[in-house]
């Protein structure tokens, strides 16, 4: 509920501190970078993650399944990913991002899927290669990823108590 969480600028430097220099995957990222560096601006005078590689999953999907609908929900529906409960709860940004990690991975070639805390939630076989990250991001610092072997997604104690921690602090 945003309406019960705290203002912008009482998270922004937890919320710095827990992006680092991690790549930021959004869905329609032009969009959500956008409010995140016009939030930061207006929060602290600066954007601290101008340095991250942001990679955007509408722009994966439209290269690699190009003329069809890279909404969530139609990819969620291509890969077999249930969405239950985004029919039971709605939309929200806490389920979306679990929705998304999904569809990321998939669209990256990994075989097995992984939430956000790290928890393993679906084996998908995946036949296509995986694409290209340096034709797919907005800084271009992607050097190396190409022809990589995927690695699968875990986090560890501090990073899952590090979320939770903010995750704590935007839910009422």
């Amino acid at each position: 509920d945003v309406l019960h969480a705290p203002p912008f600028q009482e998270i922004a430097a937890e919320l710095t501190e827990f992006l680092g220099d991690a790549p930021i995957v959004a869905h329609n990222a032009e969009f959500d970078v956008g409010f995140l560096r016009s939030e930061y601006r207006q929060a602290t005078g600066h954007v601290p993650f101008e340095g991250n590689q942001i990679i955007d999953t509408v722009a994966l999907a439209r290269r690699k399944y190009p003329n069809q609908s890279a909404r969530l929900d139609a990819l969620c529906d291509r890969f077999g990913i249930s969405l239950e409960q985004r029919v039971a709860q709605g939309h929200g940004a806490l389920l979306d991002a679990e929705l998304l990690v999904q569809v990321y991975q998939i669209l990256q070639g990994y075989t097995a899927q992984v939430s956000l805390l790290g928890e393993m939630t679906a084996q998908h076989p995946v036949t296509d290669t995986a694409l290209n990250l340096h034709e797919n991001t907005h800084n271009g610092d992607s050097a190396g990823y190409a022809g990589r072997t995927p690695q699968y997604a875990t986090l560890r104690d501090d990073e899952r108590l590090a979320h939770e921690a903010v995750m704590a602090k935007i839910r009422p």
